[in-house]
């Protein structure tokens, strides 16, 4: 077995105009290691024990001359400075918050399926119409800005109901879609588009089960749902919204099919299709609440035996960085283990990165590469930790957190997640004081 080859990591400094690039070996720096960049800055190669091995930075840099790394020494850094003019930010050069699957990119024909066996769920026509639903807190940042509610022209009869106490000016409200108290709820053959999920008229859908309820929660957290599952796998796909009237189905257990074929998705890319997902929600926190800290509840607090086992132990993979594990795990099993949650801090939302163990080419003596992106990959960059549900409670309490709630398959699927995406960064890089560093690929769109 050929021992592998140094990690390389590229990591793009926006604010200080610089990029930095690490690199690891296995044990130490071998007597014949050097490093150069390319003409035109676009890339780093190292060469060591004959063999090269090249990254597409995620950035331009300067075409310099680098420090050699020296023998014996396991780790090496540099800081590279971009190349051309320094580029002036503008207010609409900040980027819109959105993720896999928003309505403008949906249509009448598009198809959903399981993503763990193919059993078609929205079948081809079933929607005639996609929508965008605003963020959840939509009615009440309404409420809390507008100074003037909408209101009747009969002001002295809504003044007299407020007054004594009646819902008259809330039934006001929710006639006009104003208020804390307004809902979305499913429409025929329309499909109502969140972050995370899908919202949609039973009737239109297929391959479901009959709504299962899950076990009752017994420590107060959350109370229970009702679990929708694949009725060709039995995998969990969602859960039964009674305020909304409808089903919401969670994208992450869907897969887009293209005609009669599905597309057909690596663990890998199918670990950054959920990580986009992800970090999309998270963004969206982020934007409207303006905290760095959140807390991922379950709100199922059911999970198949063995999930946590996996959680817990599952090494990241010398090979990939994603665990090869479905990212919608059945939650039917009679053996429900200890729901737990993840205390997230948001270091960065946005960076731009590159690293030889997913997308690098290392280049073998003939020069055939496979592609990889030129510009990098886009991530977010999280410290982590798994916590308990009573410590996450006492932390949602605490001014500057707030709390997101996933399935708790969700919650497990994230852990896996940010820690197989560890493998990306250098050794060094992996952990922060009690913090656990990983990387959320963020969706660029198509």
């Amino acid at each position: 077995m050929s021992p592998q080859l140094p990690l390389i990591y590229a990591e793009l400094l926006v604010n200080i105009r610089q990029l930095s690039v690490i690199v690891a070996f296995q044990t130490s720096c071998p007597k014949d290691a050097s490093v150069s960049l390319t003409a035109d800055g676009k890339q780093f190669s190292l060469r060591q024990n004959g063999k090269i091995s090249v990254l597409h930075l995620p950035g331009q840099v300067a075409s310099i001359d680098i420090q050699q790394p020296l023998p014996g020494v396991k780790e090496f850094s540099w800081r590279l400075p971009l190349a051309g003019p320094q580029r002036v930010l503008h207010a609409g050069d900040a980027p819109t918050i959105e993720g896999p699957w928003s309505a403008r990119t949906l249509t009448e024909n598009s198809v959903f399926s399981c993503r763990n066996c193919g059993t078609v769920i929205v079948g081809k026509g079933a929607i005639k119409e996609w929508r965008d639903l605003p963020s959840e807190n939509w009615a009440e940042m309404m409420d809390f800005w507008h100074c003037h509610k909408p209101a009747d022209h009969k002001h002295d009869q809504v003044d007299t109901t407020i007054k004594s106490g009646s819902t008259g000016g809330l039934d006001l409200e929710r006639s006009r879609g104003y208020g804390a108290s307004t809902k979305f709820v499913a429409q025929d053959q329309v499909g109502f588009v969140d972050i995370t999920s899908f919202l949609l008229t039973p009737k239109h859908l297929s391959g479901i089960k009959s709504p299962r309820y899950s076990e009752p929660s017994t420590d107060g957290h959350k109370p229970r749902l009702t679990e929708l599952h694949c009725a060709g796998c039995n995998h969990a796909i969602g859960y039964n919204d009674e305020q909304a009237e409808g089903y919401k189905i969670w994208k992450w257990a869907m897969a887009e099919s293209v005609g009669h074929f599905e597309q057909a998705e690596t663990p890998c890319s199918m670990g950054r299709f959920f990580s986009s997902i992800i970090s999309t929600l998270l963004a969206a926190v982020i934007s409207s609440q303006g905290c760095s800290r959140i807390v991922v509840m379950p709100n199922i607090s059911t999970v198949p035996s063995g999930v946590q086992e996996l959680a817990d132990h599952a090494a990241p993979s010398t090979t990939s960085p994603y665990p090869t594990t479905t990212c919608s795990m059945p939650s039917s099993s009679p053996h429900a283990i200890e729901p737990f949650s993840l205390s997230l801090w948001i270091l960065s939302p946005s960076i731009r990165y590159s690293s030889n163990q997913t997308a690098s080419p290392e280049l073998s003596q003939n020069l055939q590469a496979e592609k990889t992106p030129k510009e990098g990959g886009a991530a977010m960059k999280v410290f982590w930790k798994a916590i308990s549900l009573d410590e996450a409670g006492s932390m949602i309490e605490k001014p500057g957190v707030e709390e997101v709630a996933l399935p708790m398959d969700a919650v497990i699927e994230l852990q896996l997640n940010l820690r197989g995406s560890a493998l990306l960064l250098p050794e060094s890089g992996r952990k922060f004081q009690d913090w656990e560093v990983g990387l959320l690929d963020k969706y660029e769109g198509s």
